[in-house]
């Protein structure tokens, strides 16, 4: 604890005073302890939360355009499969028509 003037009286006062104890002179607060510092940090965790929050929504946005995608490639080859799967069937039914067609000939 050292002894310091005060600025408004000039008489020695502790460096720990909040007060003059001679004049009632307020003297400095520590930075830490102003509502300024607390204000700026306040506003910059509010700041830094809503960039979170819209970088999040940003992923999820893109998730759910991803999943769009996947799930419109999965009609599509769904969609080729029955059109694959109707050729196949009517190529066997030509097959067995032909079969048919020989059994008969072969009777004969």
């Amino acid at each position: 604890m050292a002894l310091i003037k005060c600025p408004e009286c000039g008489k020695e006062i502790s460096s720990e005073a909040k007060r003059c104890p001679h004049c009632g002179k307020r003297l400095k607060t520590p930075w830490y302890k102003s509502w300024i510092f607390w204000t700026v940090t306040g506003v910059i965790i509010f700041i830094a939360i809503m960039i979170s929050i819209v970088i999040i929504q940003m992923n999820e946005g893109a998730e759910l355009a991803r999943q769009s995608e996947f799930y419109q490639e999965m009609d599509e080859i769904s969609e080729d499969a029955k059109r694959a799967s109707s050729r196949s069937e009517s190529a066997i039914e030509e097959l067995d028509e032909m079969q048919d067609q020989l059994d008969y000939l072969l009777k004969d």
